[in-house]
């Protein structure tokens, strides 16, 4: 629970920022970063101290850390994670391309997907299904 929502503060987007840091602490460490019963979790959030295992990177721990940042005005924006060192390194050692976008000129849909998608929109108009009805499928 982001550190807004225990203090009953207003809330936007940046809530979801929070959980991601939470998952991403969570997949590298395999538990919470927040142990404990409700109220201990409640205090260890608002206390903000994020403890580290042994190996992890300098630019893992940075993400970690702006990401969860007491103050959502302050927290680092989702699209900023999309270009952090340590998102890039694994982005570039799996040669995982960006897809574009919406401000991009470049089409989302390759030829096929935009044909695919004609063809979609052309058989909407029920035929098929009434002709899947008379050869009783």
């Amino acid at each position: 629970m982001a550190p807004e929502m225990i203090t009953s503060k207003p809330h936007n987007h940046q809530i979801d920022v929070w959980s991601l840091g939470i998952l991403l602490y969570e997949l590298v460490h395999g538990r919470a970063p927040f142990r404990g019963n409700q109220i201990e979790i409640g205090r260890e959030i608002i206390k903000g101290d994020v403890k580290f295992k042994k190996g992890c990177t300098d630019d893992y721990k940075d993400l970690v850390k702006k990401i969860l940042v007491q103050s959502p005005d302050e927290r680092l924006p989702l699209v900023m994670v999309f270009v952090h060192p340590w998102v890039l390194y694994f982005q570039n050692k799996y040669k995982i391309q960006r897809a574009p976008t919406a401000s991009s000129e470049s089409s989302v849909y390759s030829d096929n997907e935009e044909e695919g998608e004609e063809e979609l929109e052309n058989s909407e108009d029920g035929d098929d299904y009434d002709q899947e009805q008379d050869d009783g499928q």
